[in-house]
Protein backbone atom coordinates (compact mmCIF):
# COMPACT_ATOMS: atom_id res chain seq x y z
CA UNK A 1 0.00 0.00 0.00
CA UNK A 2 1.25 3.35 -0.86
CA UNK A 3 1.92 5.96 1.77
CA UNK A 4 -0.56 8.31 0.11
CA UNK A 5 -3.67 5.79 0.55
CA UNK A 6 -2.28 4.55 3.98
CA UNK A 7 -3.33 8.11 5.05
CA UNK A 8 -7.16 7.34 4.37
CA UNK A 9 -9.34 8.95 7.09
CA UNK A 10 -12.77 7.62 6.97
CA UNK A 11 -15.45 8.85 9.21
CA UNK A 12 -18.86 10.20 9.10
CA UNK A 13 -19.36 13.09 6.93
CA UNK A 14 -19.64 16.46 8.37
CA UNK A 15 -22.29 19.14 6.39
CA UNK A 16 -19.44 20.44 4.40
CA UNK A 17 -17.76 17.22 3.21
CA UNK A 18 -21.42 15.84 2.51
CA UNK A 19 -21.64 18.79 0.03
CA UNK A 20 -18.31 18.11 -0.95
CA UNK A 21 -19.35 14.38 -1.64
CA UNK A 22 -22.54 15.62 -3.71
CA UNK A 23 -20.35 17.65 -6.19
CA UNK A 24 -17.97 14.85 -6.27
CA UNK A 25 -20.22 12.60 -7.60
CA UNK A 26 -21.51 14.63 -9.82
CA UNK A 27 -19.69 12.86 -12.56
CA UNK A 28 -21.46 9.79 -12.02
CA UNK A 29 -24.94 10.13 -10.68
CA UNK A 30 -26.08 13.51 -12.01
CA UNK A 31 -29.35 15.01 -10.61
CA UNK A 32 -29.00 17.68 -13.04
CA UNK A 33 -26.19 18.99 -15.70
CA UNK A 34 -25.66 21.96 -13.68
CA UNK A 35 -23.63 20.77 -10.67
CA UNK A 36 -25.06 23.45 -8.42
CA UNK A 37 -28.83 22.58 -8.95
CA UNK A 38 -27.54 18.72 -8.92
CA UNK A 39 -26.93 19.35 -5.13
CA UNK A 40 -29.66 21.65 -3.84
CA UNK A 41 -32.12 18.56 -5.36
CA UNK A 42 -29.68 15.91 -2.90
CA UNK A 43 -29.92 18.57 -0.05
CA UNK A 44 -34.16 17.94 -0.62
CA UNK A 45 -33.91 14.13 -1.48
CA UNK A 46 -35.50 12.27 1.32
CA UNK A 47 -33.23 9.72 -0.22
CA UNK A 48 -30.21 11.37 0.60
CA UNK A 49 -31.46 13.27 3.76
CA UNK A 50 -32.41 10.03 5.51
CA UNK A 51 -28.88 7.92 4.44
CA UNK A 52 -25.71 8.36 6.65
CA UNK A 53 -22.35 9.59 4.89
CA UNK A 54 -19.04 8.46 5.04
CA UNK A 55 -15.82 10.38 3.78
CA UNK A 56 -12.62 9.25 3.30
CA UNK A 57 -9.96 12.17 3.08
CA UNK A 58 -6.36 12.26 1.70
CA UNK A 59 -4.66 15.39 3.02
CA UNK A 60 -8.23 16.91 4.14
CA UNK A 61 -9.86 16.20 0.50
CA UNK A 62 -12.85 13.87 -0.04
CA UNK A 63 -11.20 11.69 -2.10
CA UNK A 64 -14.11 8.65 -1.59
CA UNK A 65 -17.44 8.45 -0.12
CA UNK A 66 -20.70 6.51 0.14
CA UNK A 67 -23.90 6.48 2.12
CA UNK A 68 -25.51 3.83 4.16
CA UNK A 69 -29.15 3.94 4.52
CA UNK A 70 -30.78 1.65 7.35
CA UNK A 71 -32.80 -0.87 7.59
CA UNK A 72 -34.39 -3.71 9.31
CA UNK A 73 -34.56 -7.60 7.94
CA UNK A 74 -36.04 -10.66 8.85
CA UNK A 75 -33.78 -13.44 8.24
CA UNK A 76 -35.65 -17.08 9.31
CA UNK A 77 -38.00 -15.02 11.59
CA UNK A 78 -35.43 -13.53 13.39
CA UNK A 79 -34.70 -9.82 13.20
CA UNK A 80 -31.79 -8.32 12.58
CA UNK A 81 -30.76 -4.76 12.02
CA UNK A 82 -28.52 -3.68 9.02
CA UNK A 83 -27.92 -1.26 6.37
CA UNK A 84 -27.89 -0.90 2.52
CA UNK A 85 -24.36 0.56 1.08
CA UNK A 86 -25.21 3.50 -1.77
CA UNK A 87 -23.61 5.74 -3.78
CA UNK A 88 -20.07 3.74 -3.48
CA UNK A 89 -17.50 6.70 -5.38
CA UNK A 90 -14.00 7.32 -5.90
CA UNK A 91 -12.63 10.59 -7.75
CA UNK A 92 -11.47 9.98 -10.89
CA UNK A 93 -7.46 10.69 -9.86
CA UNK A 94 -7.47 8.45 -7.04
CA UNK A 95 -9.05 5.19 -8.74
CA UNK A 96 -7.51 2.22 -8.82
CA UNK A 97 -5.61 2.67 -5.59
CA UNK A 98 -7.47 0.44 -3.68
CA UNK A 99 -9.27 3.02 -1.49
CA UNK A 100 -12.75 1.90 -1.84
CA UNK A 101 -12.07 -1.03 -0.65
CA UNK A 102 -10.58 0.65 2.82
CA UNK A 103 -13.70 3.06 2.76
CA UNK A 104 -16.18 -0.12 2.95
CA UNK A 105 -13.59 -2.05 5.46
CA UNK A 106 -14.41 1.16 7.87
CA UNK A 107 -17.92 1.76 7.48
CA UNK A 108 -18.72 -1.96 7.90
CA UNK A 109 -16.74 -2.13 10.96
CA UNK A 110 -18.13 1.42 12.29
CA UNK A 111 -21.78 -0.35 11.42
CA UNK A 112 -21.00 -3.72 13.07
CA UNK A 113 -20.03 -1.47 16.22
CA UNK A 114 -23.30 0.21 16.24
CA UNK A 115 -25.22 -3.43 16.79
CA UNK A 116 -25.62 -3.59 12.93
CA UNK A 117 -24.45 -7.15 11.31
CA UNK A 118 -26.18 -7.38 7.90
CA UNK A 119 -24.73 -5.59 4.52
CA UNK A 120 -26.81 -4.99 1.64
CA UNK A 121 -25.54 -3.66 -1.51
CA UNK A 122 -27.12 -3.16 -5.71
CA UNK A 123 -23.53 -3.69 -7.61
CA UNK A 124 -23.78 -1.88 -10.47
CA UNK A 125 -20.12 -3.67 -11.52
CA UNK A 126 -21.35 -6.78 -11.66
CA UNK A 127 -20.58 -9.65 -8.77
CA UNK A 128 -17.25 -10.38 -8.39
CA UNK A 129 -15.37 -7.11 -7.69
CA UNK A 130 -17.87 -7.46 -4.17
CA UNK A 131 -17.20 -10.79 -4.03
CA UNK A 132 -13.91 -10.18 -3.63
CA UNK A 133 -14.51 -8.15 -0.52
CA UNK A 134 -16.98 -10.45 0.92
CA UNK A 135 -20.36 -10.11 -0.45
CA UNK A 136 -22.47 -12.97 -1.56
CA UNK A 137 -24.86 -12.74 -4.71
CA UNK A 138 -28.37 -13.18 -4.09
CA UNK A 139 -30.98 -13.73 -7.06
CA UNK A 140 -31.76 -10.25 -9.05
CA UNK A 141 -34.33 -10.58 -12.12
CA UNK A 142 -36.73 -7.91 -14.00
CA UNK A 143 -39.74 -8.10 -15.95
CA UNK A 144 -40.92 -6.27 -18.20
CA UNK A 145 -43.92 -6.23 -21.38
CA UNK A 146 -44.63 -4.13 -24.22
CA UNK A 147 -48.67 -3.86 -23.56
CA UNK A 148 -49.62 -2.89 -26.75
CA UNK A 149 -48.01 -6.20 -28.09
CA UNK A 150 -49.20 -8.35 -25.63
CA UNK A 151 -53.08 -9.52 -25.33
CA UNK A 152 -54.49 -8.83 -21.71
CA UNK A 153 -57.70 -10.87 -20.35
CA UNK A 154 -59.71 -9.45 -17.64
CA UNK A 155 -57.86 -10.42 -14.60
CA UNK A 156 -59.77 -13.31 -12.81
CA UNK A 157 -59.58 -11.88 -9.21
CA UNK A 158 -60.37 -8.28 -8.34
CA UNK A 159 -57.25 -5.80 -7.84
CA UNK A 160 -58.26 -2.90 -6.06
CA UNK A 161 -56.08 0.27 -5.17
CA UNK A 162 -55.75 0.59 -1.55
CA UNK A 163 -54.34 3.47 0.65
CA UNK A 164 -50.78 2.98 1.42
CA UNK A 165 -51.48 2.12 5.12
CA UNK A 166 -54.03 -0.28 4.25
CA UNK A 167 -51.27 -1.76 2.14
CA UNK A 168 -48.42 -2.15 4.64
CA UNK A 169 -51.22 -3.87 6.52
CA UNK A 170 -52.89 -6.50 3.93
CA UNK A 171 -49.74 -7.09 1.98
CA UNK A 172 -46.61 -6.63 3.60
CA UNK A 173 -46.61 -8.81 6.36
CA UNK A 174 -46.56 -11.71 3.25
CA UNK A 175 -42.94 -11.51 3.43
CA UNK A 176 -42.33 -11.92 6.57
CA UNK A 177 -42.78 -15.95 5.59
CA UNK A 178 -39.74 -16.29 3.17
CA UNK A 179 -36.39 -16.71 4.47
CA UNK A 180 -35.35 -13.63 3.94
CA UNK A 181 -37.22 -9.90 3.35
CA UNK A 182 -37.07 -6.25 4.41
CA UNK A 183 -39.06 -5.21 7.39
CA UNK A 184 -41.28 -2.65 6.83
CA UNK A 185 -41.86 -0.57 10.24
CA UNK A 186 -44.21 2.77 9.94
CA UNK A 187 -41.32 4.67 9.70
CA UNK A 188 -39.61 3.31 6.95
CA UNK A 189 -42.64 3.27 5.31
CA UNK A 190 -43.49 6.65 5.64
CA UNK A 191 -39.73 7.43 3.73
CA UNK A 192 -41.04 4.88 1.22
CA UNK A 193 -44.20 7.68 0.41
CA UNK A 194 -42.18 10.79 0.58
CA UNK A 195 -39.79 8.89 -1.63
CA UNK A 196 -42.00 7.99 -4.33
CA UNK A 197 -45.25 10.26 -3.82
CA UNK A 198 -46.83 9.05 -6.90
CA UNK A 199 -46.91 5.51 -6.26
CA UNK A 200 -50.55 3.48 -6.54
CA UNK A 201 -50.94 0.63 -4.61
CA UNK A 202 -53.30 -2.44 -5.06
CA UNK A 203 -54.29 -5.45 -3.36
CA UNK A 204 -55.69 -8.76 -4.82
CA UNK A 205 -57.93 -10.81 -3.36
CA UNK A 206 -60.29 -13.91 -4.63
CA UNK A 207 -62.27 -13.87 -1.49
CA UNK A 208 -59.26 -13.29 0.69
CA UNK A 209 -55.74 -11.64 0.00
CA UNK A 210 -53.83 -13.39 -2.72
CA UNK A 211 -50.80 -10.44 -3.19
CA UNK A 212 -50.91 -6.82 -4.15
CA UNK A 213 -48.78 -5.05 -5.93
CA UNK A 214 -46.73 -1.01 -6.48
CA UNK A 215 -46.72 0.63 -9.46
CA UNK A 216 -45.27 4.02 -10.13
CA UNK A 217 -46.97 7.01 -12.13
CA UNK A 218 -46.69 6.59 -16.10
CA UNK A 219 -43.32 8.55 -17.35
CA UNK A 220 -43.31 8.65 -20.86
CA UNK A 221 -45.91 5.95 -20.87
CA UNK A 222 -43.84 3.56 -18.89
CA UNK A 223 -45.29 1.80 -15.56
CA UNK A 224 -42.46 1.01 -13.10
CA UNK A 225 -43.50 -2.33 -11.40
CA UNK A 226 -42.25 -1.14 -7.44
CA UNK A 227 -43.34 -4.16 -5.76
CA UNK A 228 -45.34 -7.25 -6.07
CA UNK A 229 -45.88 -10.05 -3.11
CA UNK A 230 -48.02 -13.04 -2.76
CA UNK A 231 -49.89 -15.03 -0.49
CA UNK A 232 -47.66 -18.28 -1.78
CA UNK A 233 -46.04 -18.92 -5.09
CA UNK A 234 -48.95 -20.48 -6.28
CA UNK A 235 -50.34 -16.79 -6.35
CA UNK A 236 -47.74 -15.25 -8.28
CA UNK A 237 -49.40 -15.29 -11.89
CA UNK A 238 -52.45 -13.86 -10.80
CA UNK A 239 -50.46 -11.23 -9.11
CA UNK A 240 -48.83 -10.43 -11.50
CA UNK A 241 -51.42 -10.88 -14.51
CA UNK A 242 -53.53 -8.32 -12.45
CA UNK A 243 -50.75 -5.80 -12.69
CA UNK A 244 -50.67 -6.08 -16.04
CA UNK A 245 -54.35 -5.27 -16.68
CA UNK A 246 -54.17 -2.25 -14.32
CA UNK A 247 -50.88 -1.27 -16.09
CA UNK A 248 -53.01 -1.49 -19.48
CA UNK A 249 -55.86 0.26 -17.72
CA UNK A 250 -53.75 3.26 -17.13
CA UNK A 251 -52.70 3.93 -20.72
CA UNK A 252 -49.41 2.55 -20.16
CA UNK A 253 -47.60 0.99 -23.01
CA UNK A 254 -44.84 -0.48 -20.89
CA UNK A 255 -44.36 -1.94 -17.54
CA UNK A 256 -41.59 -2.82 -16.39
CA UNK A 257 -39.76 -3.78 -12.71
CA UNK A 258 -37.91 -5.85 -10.46
CA UNK A 259 -39.94 -9.64 -9.99
CA UNK A 260 -39.24 -13.00 -9.24
CA UNK A 261 -37.15 -15.33 -11.81
CA UNK A 262 -40.42 -18.23 -10.86
CA UNK A 263 -43.08 -15.61 -13.06
CA UNK A 264 -44.29 -17.67 -16.03
CA UNK A 265 -44.73 -16.49 -19.16
CA UNK A 266 -48.64 -16.78 -19.17
CA UNK A 267 -48.73 -13.20 -16.98
CA UNK A 268 -47.49 -11.27 -20.62
CA UNK A 269 -44.35 -10.34 -18.30
CA UNK A 270 -40.28 -11.22 -19.86
CA UNK A 271 -38.13 -12.19 -17.13
CA UNK A 272 -34.58 -11.76 -17.22
CA UNK A 273 -31.54 -11.96 -14.98
CA UNK A 274 -30.56 -8.04 -13.96
CA UNK A 275 -27.67 -6.97 -15.90
CA UNK A 276 -27.36 -4.16 -12.95
CA UNK A 277 -28.53 -3.72 -9.32
CA UNK A 278 -27.36 -6.96 -8.91
CA UNK A 279 -28.51 -7.70 -4.88
CA UNK A 280 -25.44 -8.36 -2.81
CA UNK A 281 -25.08 -9.27 0.76
CA UNK A 282 -22.54 -9.78 3.38
CA UNK A 283 -22.85 -10.55 7.21
CA UNK A 284 -20.56 -8.68 9.65
CA UNK A 285 -21.20 -11.25 12.91
CA UNK A 286 -20.84 -14.76 13.00
CA UNK A 287 -24.43 -14.74 14.41
CA UNK A 288 -26.08 -13.89 11.19
CA UNK A 289 -25.80 -16.72 8.42
CA UNK A 290 -26.63 -16.41 4.94
CA UNK A 291 -27.82 -19.76 3.77
CA UNK A 292 -28.47 -20.53 0.37
CA UNK A 293 -32.20 -20.20 0.77
CA UNK A 294 -31.95 -16.73 2.80
CA UNK A 295 -29.87 -15.76 -0.98
CA UNK A 296 -32.42 -17.45 -3.26
CA UNK A 297 -35.25 -15.10 -1.17
CA UNK A 298 -33.35 -11.61 -2.08
CA UNK A 299 -35.54 -12.13 -5.75
CA UNK A 300 -38.59 -10.94 -3.79
CA UNK A 301 -36.68 -7.99 -3.25
CA UNK A 302 -38.90 -5.04 -3.95
CA UNK A 303 -37.72 -2.29 -6.43
CA UNK A 304 -39.48 0.19 -3.96
CA UNK A 305 -35.84 -0.23 -1.17
CA UNK A 306 -33.16 0.50 -3.92
CA UNK A 307 -31.16 2.92 -2.71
Amino acid sequence: MSPETSDLDVHPASESERLEIYRNVHDFWPNHENVDEHVARRLKSPTHQRAEWFAGLLDGRVVTSLGCQPLRFRLHGRSVPGFAICAVHTVAAFRGRGIAPRLLGSVERFQAEQGRPLALLYSDVGHDYYARLGYRAGRSHVGCVELTDVRVAAADSEAREVQPEDYRRLVTPLAARRPLSIERPPDYWDFLGRREPGRSCFVVTNGDVVGGFVLSDPVEETVRLLEIDTRGDGDLETVAHSAVHVARSLGARRLEGWCPADLGASSGLEVTPREDELTMLKSLDDSVSLDEAALAATDWFHESDHV
